[in-house]
């Protein structure tokens, strides 16, 4: 049976006939009701895969993920209100859950089960900010992410979030634009050749001998970041 990913309700019809296509299977997330904005249906921000293999959810979440994943009932309810919006959007990064202060006490006591070190960081939405590789490799489009992973020994670039599109806010971030990554590709929700730094995205990608693959010719835009129980 194939690996599945949760990716936002939103993400549009051009970009599933895409991961169609390349044969990735996937369920779309649905919305927090406790969330007022169009991050409501980012799975980033809804879900957290635990080191169990579970997938963590708030607290009242109404979903129908249960075919393909076993999950976890938060005793946290996200509140539309940042940090409160953000609490379960981190990620690892080696041996070292790297995460806003506000974080879910669910996933410090996993990352504590799991003798990861937790590393606390100024952006709670660390996950939308971090595009993530593998365990050793992070695009950055959050200045602070990139300077701690590169002190904690990681590899790392800095890429700013300038013509990544997310309604009703400025810009987006680089972490919210990927649908998909295995150890072959890392996939975008939109056009990656057309951001300002792809020559340097390519590259530092082509280090691992993973390609930045486009999920369409539209504008790059931030659905939030895929979430499944399975390590990238």
């Amino acid at each position: 049976m194939k690996d599945t990913i949760i990716i936002s309700s939103l993400v549009n019809n051009d970009i599933t006939t895409e991961l169609d296509k390349i044969g990735i299977q996937y369920i779309k997330g649905g919305k927090s009701s406790n969330i007022d904005n169009e991050t409501a249906y980012h799975p980033d921000m809804l879900f957290y895969p635990l080191q169990n293999g579970e997938i963590l959810v708030e607290k009242g979440f109404v979903h129908d993920l249960d075919t393909f994943f076993k999950i976890k009932e938060s005793k946290t309810k996200l509140i539309g209100k940042y940090p409160f919006d953000c609490r379960f959007n981190c990620f690892t990064a080696g041996n070292k859950l790297i995460c806003g202060k506000g974080v879910a006490e669910e996933i410090k006591e996993d990352a504590q089960n799991a003798a990861l070190d937790i590393v606390y960081v100024n952006q709670g939405y660390s996950a939308c900010s971090t595009a993530k590789l593998n365990n050793d490799a992070f695009i950055c489009s959050d200045i602070g992410i990139y300077k701690t992973l590169t002190y904690l020994g990681f590899d790392a670039i800095f890429v700013e979030s300038e013509g990544i599109a997310l309604n009703g806010y400025n810009c987006g971030f680089i972490g919210g634009c990927v649908l998909y990554t295995n150890k072959d590709i890392i996939a975008f929700s939109g056009c990656i050749e057309n951001h300002k730094r792809y020559n340097d995205i390519r590259s530092f990608c082509a280090n691992y001998n993973i390609t930045a693959y486009s999920l369409s010719k539209s504008r790059l835009y931030d659905y939030g970041g895929f979430v499944t129980n399975k390590p990238i």
